[in-house]
């Protein structure tokens, strides 16, 4: 029996083929070999943002003939093993699971679980997990004795190989199978987008193909496309065209960004904020220092209480995870380390 615990944002389909996201069969086909197998198997999925992942993968998760039971997870919000372990016992049992347990209790429930079925665990966005304890229950998942079989899919848009992130013997007691998520073409994208306008209700605007081509030669990023387009059709009374396509584009990137930190806190939108005004003033780059001092103005401004650096440190790490900003690493000087940021502006 398949319990449908996936919440996420995706256009999956009850279709085994996928018309509107063409050529990920082959994919589509690799994650239901991880789901059906019968005993413990383990895959990991890259692909750059916007390549259909997640689409894909609960499109599988929803299609797939398995005994199995199968827990779709972010990784955005259960970002811990312990948060894992309890949204998995509070999902496969159906009663909510209180704060205050030690892990290894929910271990053992969890265990008790799996004396009655399997489960297939997928994790999306594993790197938020990996940048805190996620090795730890990646090894406990691939070494549990019970009396019937995890399974686990990992997703990550940042990584192209698992072996970089965890230890050598968490690695090798997986043994996961790779699958790669290519960026979509520009042919292909624009199909995708051509389906999504014929979905849409009469009542919406027509859309020009120039304008499709416009944003399909623009970004190959599908999730960005999706809502550049739509906020196109939201903001134009008579038929979408190029023109209109190219004057909500700026409107459409701030959007994106307010998406992609829906999940997150205040703080982090303070923190881009405050990178976007850096660079806005002339410059290409900006350091964490800098950003830290406009981000306390900003606290300032609103009276809110700043967090220390050392949590801003982690948020950044979550926006550059998020592909938001570009960050790399220089040693030396007084500091001893420092980040150089990069405003992504196009996606």
């Amino acid at each position: 029996m398949r319990r449908d615990n996936t919440t996420h944002d995706s256009t999956a389909s009850t279709q085994t083929e996928k018309p509107q996201h063409p050529g990920r069969q082959q994919e589509y086909q690799a994650i239901t070999e991880v789901l059906e197998a019968t005993g413990s198997q383990h895959g990991y999925i890259y692909g750059p943002r916007g390549s259909g992942k997640t689409t894909i993968t609960t499109h599988a998760i929803e299609t797939t003939d398995t005994t199995a039971e199968t827990v779709y997870l972010s990784c955005l919000q259960h970002d811990t093993q312990y948060k894992v372990l309890q949204d998995l016992c509070d999902k496969l049992t159906g009663e909510s699971i209180e704060e205050g347990h030690h892990t290894a209790t929910l271990k053992h429930q969890f265990e008790s679980i799996l004396d009655t079925t399997a489960v297939a665990i997928v994790l999306d966005e594993i790197d938020f997990l990996l940048a805190n304890d996620g090795n730890d229950l990646l090894y406990y998942l691939s070494r549990v004795s019970a009396a019937n079989p995890v399974s686990t899919v990992s997703i990550s848009a940042n990584h192209p190989e698992l072996a970089s992130l965890i230890d050598t013997r968490t690695y090798s007691s997986l043994q996961p199978h790779h699958i790669t998520f290519d960026g979509y073409s520009e042919d292909q994208a624009h199909q995708i987008l051509h389906t999504h306008t014929e979905q849409v209700e009469d009542a919406t605007p027509p859309v020009y193909p120039q304008a499709i081509e416009r944003i399909a030669t623009t970004t190959t990023n599908i999730r960005f496309g999706m809502h550049w387009l739509r906020y196109a059709i939201q903001e134009t009374e008579s038929a979408v065209s190029t023109d209109e396509i190219n004057q909500v584009h700026s409107e459409a990137i701030q959007r994106y960004r307010d998406v992609m930190l829906q999940d997150f806190t205040p703080h982090h939108s303070l923190l881009l904020e405050a990178i976007y005004h850096l660079c806005d003033e002339g410059q290409e780059t900006t350091f964490a220092g800098d950003v830290y001092t406009r981000y306390n103005e900003f606290c300032t401004s609103i009276q809110r209480d700043p967090l220390t650096n050392r949590r801003l440190s982690d948020f950044l790490t979550h926006l550059d995870l998020l592909g938001l900003i570009e960050a790399e690493y220089h040693r030396g000087g007084e500091a001893g380390k420092t980040r150089e940021i990069q405003l992504v502006t196009q996606f």
